[in-house]
């Protein structure tokens, strides 16, 4: 009897082994496909990412090839405007080619504003500016000189008829010898220093050199506006 039981004992044990195992070879198949299911989803969502990272490529490269035609197109109008500016010519018209283009970008559109005032007439040419530089500088002088005294106003309307200044790099304090380096800046084009010099006269020529020193403040305005609007084109195709 005992012996009988402990056989009965044995086959269920045999049995649930038997049983154990398979469940063993059942668990770990499942196993072999759960992480066969990882890899297959950690690569679709590689894939995915490869998807977005190249979408995000190409729509980055579209608007930097957009941004970089916008900007040569801007500096190729920025220099028409330029050679107007030189030539002492208007140009409204080409700097209407410009409101499309700026249109979105504030930086380029209050650049551009700035052209606005000078577009209609355009703004005198640095070569008109030197060359109207020697009657204003006369006109100057000869006002200086008659502001000093009776013997000086008889030398000035002398000067003034006669045409006597001295002209080149002349050193000193004196109205002459900075209207002398003035003149002499403008032959080098250097339109900047030759209105620094004369807005450092005597009162006594301002109304002789009003007129030329609004007419190079205009060009040089203008000029500085110019370079500014092509350095923010420059700058957009860079960064953008």
């Amino acid at each position: 009897m005992l012996e009988q039981t402990e056989q009965k004992a044995e086959a269920v044990k045999a049995e649930t082994d038997k049983e154990i195992a398979v469940l063993n070879r059942e668990i770990a198949a499942l196993r072999d496909s759960l992480q066969s299911l990882d890899r297959a989803v950690a690569s679709q969502r590689e894939q995915a990412r490869t998807v977005a990272d190249k979408a995000t490529q190409s729509a980055g490269a579209s608007e930097k090839a957009i941004a970089s035609a916008r900007g040569s197109a801007v500096i190729g109008i920025a220099a028409r405007l330029d050679a107007a500016a030189e030539a002492g010519q208007p140009f409204a018209k080409d700097l209407a080619l410009l409101g499309p283009l700026v249109q979105g970008d504030d930086k380029l559109a209050a650049v551009a504003a700035k052209l606005q005032p000078f577009a209609d007439k355009g703004v005198p040419s640095q070569v008109t500016l030197e060359e109207s530089f020697p009657a204003v500088a006369k006109a100057a002088l000869a006002d200086d000189l008659a502001d000093d005294s009776l013997g000086e106003r008889v030398l000035g309307k002398l000067r003034n008829l006669v045409s006597l200044r001295r002209v080149g790099d002349v050193p000193g304090d004196s109205t002459e010898a900075k209207l002398a380096r003035a003149e002499t800046a403008l032959h080098t084009g250097d339109v900047a220093r030759a209105v620094e010099i004369v807005k450092s006269l005597p009162d006594a020529t301002r109304k002789a050199t009003a007129a030329w020193l609004a007419r190079a403040e205009a060009y040089l305005a203008a000029k500085a506006a110019l370079q500014e609007l092509a350095a923010a084109a420059a700058a957009t195709m860079g960064t953008r």
